[in-house]
C-alpha cells in the first residue's frame, strides 16, 4: 500500500524504538489500532505540564503561541513571525518536501545571519527527561531518539532560513539546557531518515517482534 502522508518526527522518533511502528503508522489499518493507554496520556500530559512550565520562566522574550493552530495555519503563521524576528515561536510548524515537523520551541539567536536577516532561529525540544545517559556514574552518550528529532528539524529550518546553528539543544525535565554535537549522530541519522521514507512509502515492510 504505497502512502503518501508527511513523514514527521515522530517518525524518526519511533524509528529507533520499533520499526513495524513506523511501517504500520503510514500503512496499516487504522481500524485495527489498539487504544492509547492511560499511561500514555499521563506521559503526554506530564510533557505538556513540563512545556507550560518551561514557557512560563523564559526570560528570552514574548512568545508567540502557535499551538492552538493546526499544521497549514502554523506553517503560515511561523514564516510570518520569523520575518518579523519574534523572540520565541511556541509550536511553530516547519515544512520541506514531504517533511513536516513541529519542534516546541523555535528560538531566535543574534551570533549569525540568515535569509531573515541579521539573525537566525534555533529548534530547541522540551523533554519530560534527560537528554544525557548515565551508566555506572559515568555519561554514556546522547539518547538517540532525542537526537534524531533534533536533527530533523534543524535539516527542515535549514532549508528554510538557509543557516544551521552548529551545536543542538533541548531542555531537560530539570528546565535546564542540554546541547550536544548533531555531527556525532549524521550518518546514523541519514541512514534512518532514509529508511523511514521507504517504510512510510509502503516501499520497504517491517515485521513485527517480541519485545519487553
Amino acid at each position: 500500500m504505497k502512502t503518501d502522508r508527511w513523514i514527521t518526527a515522530k517518525d524518526l522518533y519511533n524509528f529507533t524504538k520499533c520499526l513495524h511502528r513506523v511501517y504500520l503508522d503510514a500503512n496499516g489499518d487504522p481500524a485495527e489500532k489498539g487504544q492509547v493507554s492511560r499511561f500514555a496520556e499521563l506521559l503526554w500530559e506530564l510533557g505538556l505540564q513540563t512545556e507550560r512550565e518551561y514557557l512560563d520562566s523564559l526570560k528570552e522574550g514574548p512568545v508567540t503561541d502557535l499551538s492552538p493552530f493546526g499544521p497549514d495555519r502554523a506553517w503560515e503563521e511561523t514564516r510570518e513571525a520569523m520575518q518579523r524576528g519574534d523572540a520565541v515561536i511556541y509550536q511553530g510548524c516547519l515544512v520541506s518536501g514531504r517533511f513536516r515537523g513541529r519542534p516546541d520551541l523555535l528560538l531566535r539567536r543574534d551570533d549569525a545571519a540568515s535569509r531573515w536577516g541579521c539573525y537566525y532561529y534555533e529548534p530547541v525540544d522540551i523533554k519530560a527527561g534527560k537528554g544525557w545517559e548515565e551508566r555506572n556514574g559515568k555519561i554514556a552518550g546522547f539518547k538517540t531518539h532525542y537526537a534524531f528529532q533534533m536533527l530533523f528539524y534543524r535539516d527542515l529550518l535549514a532549508d528554510l532560513q538557509g543557516y544551521t546553528p552548529p551545536v543542538a539543544r533541548i531542555i531537560n525535565g530539570d528546565k535546564e539546557t542540554e546541547e550536544f554535537d548533531p555531527t556525532a549522530f549524521r550518518e546514523s541519522y541519514a541512514a534512518a531518515k532514509k529508511q523511514v521514507e521507504q517504510l512510510v512509502s509502503g516501499a520497504e515492510t517491517s515485521e513485527p517482534v517480541l519485545g519487553s
